[in-house]
């Protein structure tokens, strides 16, 4: 597993991975790349991870020139977008040391149901898996939040495409961030689309969902034995005070307060 973390965003960090804990994910399982000026920042996440898991950006994958140093960036940012184009550098760097299979994770995700006995089971037939963030069903639309990536021959064309891409883009002075750079990517190349699987919405259900979560006894009303959700992803709302509102709203919001399962 394997996340990407800016300046600001400790709490979201320790929620995340404290969470990822709490379902029985090995510290050593964990990665996190964090912007090299919030060293100091990202040393609570030692509580929960190896030191050699936490790593500087720009120290480790040597990205080309962007400022991620200062501050955290809203959704629709220059600097948000082009930080996202970190998400698959990470990704590359974890496979080129031979893991299987990556699962990428944003920091506004709780696992609330450890997912990777079954997305071990997706991979068997398909090489991406993903959140559907489409509100048509008939227009499925990937969620850049969540994937699970295989390391095979295609997938490492296809990440190095799409970082291509995304440089590219936002050279030309484009506004784009990296779920637009894929879904693009997917509207021209349609057999790929086709290969992805779309996960189930009532076991990764994203922010369009947050009525289901709207109140701490969200898991009582829709009881476990029935919606079974394996993470939350709190999106579709737009800055940290909403994310964490969302997330509060829901009971799952405990930073640095997660029952950890060693």
């Amino acid at each position: 597993m394997v996340t990407i973390a800016s300046a600001g965003l400790e709490d979201f960090a320790l929620n995340t991975i404290g969470s990822m804990m709490s379902c029985g994910v090995r510290p050593d399982q964990v990665f996190l790349f964090y912007s090299d000026a919030a060293a100091d920042e990202y040393a609570s996440v030692a509580r929960y991870l190896p030191q050699d898991n936490i790593l500087p950006i720009q120290a480790t994958l040597n990205p080309r020139s962007i400022d991620i140093e200062k501050t955290y960036a809203d959704y629709g940012t220059d600097t948000f977008n082009a930080f996202t184009r970190l998400k698959l550098l990470a990704v590359r760097w974890l496979m080129a040391k031979g893991v299987a299979q990556v699962v990428y994770t944003d920091l506004d995700i709780v696992w609330i149901r450890n997912p990777l006995n079954y997305l071990k089971k997706v991979a068997k037939r398909y090489d991406v898996a993903a959140q559907n963030e489409s509100d048509q069903l008939s227009l499925a639309n990937v969620c850049a939040g969540f994937m699970s990536l295989k390391n095979t021959a295609a997938i490492d064309r296809l990440s190095a495409t799409l970082i291509g891409l995304h440089e590219a883009a936002l050279a030309a002075g484009r506004n784009v961030h990296d779920q637009q750079i894929l879904n693009e990517y997917l509207q021209d190349h349609r057999k790929l689309h086709q290969a992805i699987c779309f996960l189930p919405a009532a076991q990764f259900p994203n922010g369009l969902f947050s009525p289901m979560f709207a109140t701490p006894d969200c898991l009582q009303v829709f009881p476990l034995s029935l919606l079974r959700p394996m993470i939350f992803h709190a999106n579709w709302c737009m800055g940290l005070t909403a994310k964490k509102a969302m997330l509060e709203r829901a009971g799952l919001w405990r930073p640095g307060d997660w029952p950890i399962h060693r």
